[in-house]
């Protein structure tokens, strides 16, 4: 018949794809059950299996809240504690499940009599971190960053998580301007993830922070030895020469990038992007798409130096489509990139998508939107409903709906506030992420 375990898990993800939550949440419960008991004080502990294990908690909690009954959940484990009082794990699971029912204080209580037990339990030490920074207490998350310090897990999956709550905590300190304390947490953190090439990118960060360049290129070098073919950590450092105001710099590395990986329209677009955000208004000197760090000027830029940083964004943008001027794909995603920091020069480039291809309801609900933020209010109608009838000839109901709802928000009271204050944070439920469109 088959190991039971087998049998239990594809049992709840049957129920999963039924929606059926609260079955789901029994089954991985079942699941759970079958564990071995972890002895805390056991040398040699299996970190993959703990990864795994964690999984099947999250999945309980997550199935439980689905079927709006997080409160089910720490029903369950408070009473499977009251039988096994040590049992780390359940602890974690009763900790997860409190603060998925909004019970935070809970289960940071439940997160602190794990670490009683076992004060060098990783999930503990990192929900720790983590629960510290939401509530502000940042002293109180160095206490349990000092303990994953002493971690040396043989699991990369779990390195990496290790890794995920130093550069949290440093990015926070590095917020506050607490630019030691943070470089010493990213030394640290290097230390358990020497391969991981992020910590030497928010070294550089700190570096440009404090106008020391000579120290952004050197960890910049660092972080591209580490990773010389992955695109996020070209896009990573040259934000750092965009914030440092150092424009030839990132030419010099945008060369680099061509040459070394395959740079698609994306690439071009999110640099362009973070460009337009940090330079093209002279009130406005903070950090663009690529918000990893904290926003940062070195000073405003000169107007001569801002137009260098324009025309630039502009050759980008070119280059962007250059590879395929006749799709419509290019002019879709760098419209969807400049939606937010130069509407304007989106709707220019939604148009373009629209003439590729008039038939596309998708792209007319893109040019629809950009319309309407553009104080195109009677085209963005006439586009949308255009929009709306071609994707029911279609036989395409979700863009219908699309449709019928962009034509609702356009003439919403939170549309008009968006086109009269840019910096109004205007949801109008309609995705435009790149990734998407």
């Amino acid at each position: 018949m088959g190991s039971p375990r087998v049998i239990v898990q594809n049992l709840a993800i049957a129920y999963e794809h039924l929606e059926s939550w609260l079955h789901a949440a029994e089954a991985w419960r079942a699941l759970l059950r079958t564990r071995p008991r972890k002895n805390p004080r056991a040398k040699d502990q299996d970190d993959t299996e703990d990864a795994k294990w964690a999984w099947v908690r999250k999945r309980i909690v997550t199935c439980y809240k689905r079927a709006d009954r997080p409160d089910e959940a720490v029903t369950i484990f408070r009473q499977m504690i009251k039988k096994s009082p040590e049992d780390t794990e359940t602890r974690m699971q009763l900790a997860e499940a409190l603060i998925a029912n909004d019970q935070y204080q809970a289960g940071l209580n439940e997160i602190h009599r794990v670490l009683e037990i076992d004060p060098n339990h990783i999930d503990a030490n990192i929900m720790a971190i983590e629960l510290y920074h939401e509530r502000h207490q940042i002293g109180a998350a160095q206490g349990a960053l000092e303990r994953l310090a002493q971690q040396q897990p043989a699991n990369e999956q779990v390195r990496q998580r290790i890794a995920s709550a130093f550069l949290y905590h440093g990015s926070t300190l590095q917020q506050f301007g607490q630019y030691q304390k943070a470089i010493k947490t990213y030394e640290d953190g290097r230390k358990i993830a020497p391969q991981d090439y992020r910590f030497a990118i928010h070294l550089a960060r700190v570096a440009v922070e404090q106008n020391q360049f000579n120290v952004v290129t050197t960890h910049i070098d660092e972080a591209l030895a580490l990773a010389p073919d992955q695109t996020e950590a070209y896009l990573m450092a040259m934000q750092c020469w965009i914030v440092a105001n150092q424009c030839n710099e990132l030419v010099q590395l945008l060369e680099r990038a061509e040459a070394a990986i395959e740079i698609d329209i994306s690439f071009y677009a999110d640099i362009a992007t973070t460009i337009f955000n940090q330079y093209q208004h002279p009130d406005r000197s903070h950090g663009g798409v690529i918000s990893y760090l904290r926003p940062f000027t070195t000073g405003k830029a000169k107007d001569h130096e801002r137009k260098e940083w324009i025309t630039l964004a502009h050759t980008l943008l070119n280059k962007a489509v250059e590879s395929d001027p006749e799709s419509p794909n290019g002019y879709r995603l760098i419209a969807a990139y400049l939606s937010e920091v130069r509407p304007d020069l989106a709707l220019e480039y939604a148009e373009k998508a629209v003439e590729k291809a008039p038939d596309d309801p998708s792209l007319l609900i893109l040019l629809g939107l950009l319309q309407g933020i553009n104080r195109q209010t009677d085209n963005a109608q006439k586009t949308l409903q255009r929009a709306e009838h071609l994707a029911k000839n279609q036989g395409n109901e979700n863009l219908v709906r699309q449709a019928q709802q962009m034509r609702r928000q356009i003439n919403s009271p939170f549309m008009r506030i968006y086109m009269d204050n840019p910096d109004f944070d205007f949801d109008p439920d309609f995705d435009l992420d790149p990734d998407v469109l």
